[in-house]
């Protein structure tokens, strides 16, 4: 009897109708967002190899927009330095390897972040990710506001119950806690964020302020200190980007042609860090273009302790490091799966077999 397929594939209507015209091919691939979540990344990170390791190998040279909050920005700047499974081999082999010791002081939590940034990514490799031929690279930022921007937890606690409330009344009302912050890629206009209230204050990405920006994005309040005065931005403290944007509702209005796909961990997509709690869902016109692949809720189950690695893992094996770096691996094994399927799927050509579309 033939394993299950492991992956759930969602479609857009209009991204429904373009693979029906087109067929599934990596140049019909404009944008591609990646999502906050910590660990939760390494689920994906077969997936990454066989999309940018393999697929987009046959992909032309237009350029591709990569937008990133938190680790899904980090994710993406790795795959730009360099030859993609290089890249995959060390932030995985570093990200393994990280002790998060719980409730650590957040300067020093921030410290050990940056020599591992400093680790993975030096001047050459921001040079490369600045120059690459087809991808722009877009980092989403929080630019916090009032006891937000402080570091004193008590008072930035405050801060975020406030942002909290105000998220609740509505998404937008987010901007007057924390403020989108986009550093993009200087080339060529990103096509996110246009109008109304969620468009951000751009930054462009230069060779002083790109990492400080990965650094910004992956600073989770309370967690890590923030990062000030980002050179080029806007003064301020700077914080997680996925407080605005964790796992993207993208009004992408400059993606008139193609497909936004979104290799992601959840079947869902959940807008900002403050609608978990709310199971607040994508604004159904935001998603017609979107195709999503994310590992099924049957493959899920069948992983160690039937979930995907999350930040609890560092608080459960807080005595057991070597603990949690086999279970991990356990957990990237098994998402051998996933490559092959979704690389079977693209020779086959039979996408449209596994399509649902996303909830009403």
């Amino acid at each position: 009897m033939a394993a299950p397929f492991p992956l759930t594939i969602k479609a857009g209507p209009a991204a429904r109708r373009l693979i029906e015209r087109e067929g599934l091919h990596p140049d019909l691939i404009s944008a591609m967002p990646a999502a906050a979540g910590g660990p939760k990344w390494l689920v994906l990170n077969r997936l990454d190899r066989a999309v940018f390791g393999n697929w987009f190998k046959k992909r032309g040279q237009h350029p591709l927009h990569l937008i990133g909050s938190s680790i899904g920005a980090w994710r993406f700047a790795m795959l730009m330095n360099g030859e993609p499974m290089a890249a995959l081999d060390r932030f995985e082999e570093t990200y393994l390897n990280v002790r998060l010791r719980p409730y650590a002081d957040p300067s020093l939590v921030s410290e050990a972040t940056q020599t591992t940034l400093d680790q993975l990514l030096d001047d050459a490799a921001v040079q490369r990710i600045l120059e690459h031929p087809t991808m722009r690279l877009h980092i989403v930022t929080a630019r916090a506001r009032g006891f937000n921007a402080l570091e004193p937890s008590l008072l930035q606690g405050l801060g975020m119950m406030g942002a909290y409330v105000a998220n609740a009344m509505h998404r937008n009302l987010v901007q007057l806690h924390f403020q989108r912050v986009v550093f993009h890629d200087g080339r060529s206009q990103h096509p996110f964020y246009k109008r109304g209230l969620q468009r951000p204050v751009n930054v462009q990405l230069t060779a002083a302020n790109l990492k400080p920006a990965l650094m910004a994005t992956a600073s989770i309040p309370m967690v890590l200190r923030g990062v000030r005065d980002i050179p080029g931005a806007p003064e301020g403290t700077y914080r997680d980007g996925g407080i605005c944007d964790y796992q993207f509702d993208i009004p992408a209005p400059g993606i008139r042609e193609g497909l936004i796909f979104f290799p992601h961990y959840d079947q869902t997509i959940t807008p900002g860090w403050f609608d978990k709690s709310l199971r607040r869902r994508v604004r159904h016109r935001y998603s017609e273009r979107t195709l999503l692949v994310a590992p099924s809720p049957a493959f899920i189950a069948s992983l160690p302790f039937g979930k995907i690695p999350d930040r609890n893992d560092f608080i459960h094996f807080r005595v057991r490091h070597h603990d949690r770096v086999a279970y991990w691996r356990k957990v990237l094994q098994a998402t051998d799966r996933l490559h092959d399927a979704f690389l079977e799927m693209i020779e086959k050509q039979n996408v449209l077999d596994h399509v649902q579309p996303f909830e009403a």
